[in-house]
Parts: C-alpha cells; structure tokens; sequence
C-alpha cells in the first residue's frame, strides 16, 4: 500500500512538471552583485529604469507580459526584424506611454548582466522568466567585427551566463527593447 502511494504522488508530481518552469540561478554567495534589486525602479507599466545607467528597460522579453512575464509567448526575431520591431514599435502608439524605443547596443546590455550568478545571469526578480534551460541570448543593435563574414553577425548577450556572443542576423533569437529615461535617484 506504501508503494502504491509514492507511485501515485511520484505520478502526480511528473505529471505537473511539463507545465512548470524553473529558473534555476546559481549565485555565488561570496560575489558582488552587478545588478543589485535595489539599482532598479519597477515602472509599475511593464518597465524597470536603471538608476545607475538611466536607461528603461521592457522588464519582460518581447511577446511576454504581466507581472512575472508569466502571459503570452517569446517572440524571437532575426536581427533586422528586430531593429524593424523597434521601429513600428514606436510608430504604432510606443509602449509604456514613449516613442524612442530601440534595440540596445551591446554595452548597454552587458549592463544588466549579473555577474554574480550563472544559469541566468540576470537579475530574476528584475526581469523574470527569460531563462527556461535553453539556449537564450538577446540581439543588440552592434554588428560583429571579428571574423571574416562580419558583415553578417551581430553581438547578443546569453544570460543563461551574462556572457556576449555574437549571432548570425539571420538567426531568431529574443529582443528586450530600451530607451534613454532620466535617472530616478
């Protein structure tokens, strides 16, 4: 009878974990956090500002939203479609009320790495839900010049490591967009 009930919990148990995801960071206690919480001010309108950089931030990946990026599906895009989103993007009414979205370059998203912590080496509680155990990585708007078909590559940032890397621009990959804002000290 025991048996039968782990087999039925341990059943119950498999069956939810296709429908779960998990982040599962791993930060080192003894680091320093790059990208502390308190460095960031939640917009309450789907935007976090970094009061160290001044730039805002879509907290979540483009095609998600809510308040744990929980709803909706990751759009991926090819690089140029990606400098393209930003643009109808703007010219179709914005997002959180602004019009001067873009696709950040690649200093400007090395910015938001936690260096601290692998297997998201993002800041979670900042932006949630971009890390599902896959490969990610997100464009920025800087084309790659070390090799020898530069002309076709861009640098992205994986944060399944808060590493940069570099993508050919036809490959699909996520997009979080960013604006210049005034810091909120």
């Amino acid at each position: 009878m025991y048996k039968m009930k782990q087999a039925v919990y341990l059943s119950l148990i498999l069956g939810l974990l296709p429908q779960l995801s998990f982040a599962v960071q791993t930060c080192s206690p003894l680091a320093f956090r790059t990208t502390p919480t308190e460095r960031f001010t939640n917009n309450g309108d789907g935007t976090v500002t970094d009061k160290e950089t001044g730039l805002m931030w879509q907290k979540c990946l483009d095609g998600l939203s809510g308040p744990l990026c929980q709803s909706g599906d990751v759009i991926e895009y090819t690089w140029p479609a990606a400098l393209q989103r930003a643009i109808n993007l703007n010219d179709s009414g914005g997002f959180a009320n602004q019009l001067d979205w873009r696709v950040p370059n690649i200093k400007e998203l090395m910015s938001i790495t936690e260096r601290g912590c692998t297997q998201a080496g993002i800041n979670l509680e900042v932006f949630p839900n971009i890390y599902n155990g896959d490969f990610h990585a997100e464009w920025s708007s800087t084309p790659y010049l070390g090799a020898q078909t530069s002309y076709s590559s861009a640098f992205v940032v994986r944060f399944s490591e808060g590493t940069p890397g570099s993508l050919y621009k036809i490959a699909a990959t996520s997009l979080r967009l960013v604006r210049t804002a005034t810091p909120t000290y």
